[in-house]
């Protein structure tokens, strides 16, 4: 009840979590990703010219697609041959890179296969990140 009129009041009850208030219901909308903030601006303009070679350029936003590798799908990801590659999805922005943990389909937007990464998956992931870095010689 404490969290319901602190929202009322313009108050987050759980300031790490995005609140908003709307009539009788509340939404907390909750994505996981692992974060890089503070980049620098020499930072983006080597991450988005070797994400651009790489992956090639964006289609929308800053927005990348990482494909799963083919050793990593679930059983349920693995079957679903119409719902293949698998991505992980990378938001590029100025002053930030964030690695999303939802694995992804191009061609569908929802389906069983679509599930926030294993414990393998998000452990590649942020290798995958952390190596980024490592290899453009940026200071996180």
């Amino acid at each position: 009840m404490l969290g319901f009129i602190l929202l009322i009041f313009g108050l987050n009850p759980i300031p790490d979590i995005p609140c908003n208030y709307f009539g009788d219901m509340i939404s907390s909308p909750v994505m996981k990703h692992y974060v890089i903030d503070e980049l620098r601006p020499g930072d983006y303009e080597k991450l988005r010219i070797c994400l651009d070679e790489r992956y090639g350029p964006c289609r929308m936003g800053g927005i990348y697609w990482i494909p799963l590798p083919d050793d990593l799908p679930t059983g349920l990801q693995a079957s679903h041959a119409e719902c293949r590659p698998h991505y992980f999805a990378v938001d590029l922005e100025f002053d930030r890179i964030s690695f999303e943990f939802l694995v992804r389909s191009q061609n569908r937007m929802r389906c069983d296969c679509i599930a926030y990464a294993t414990n393998a998956q998000r452990e590649w992931l942020m290798r995958f990140a952390d190596n980024l870095m490592e290899e453009l010689e940026l200071i996180t």
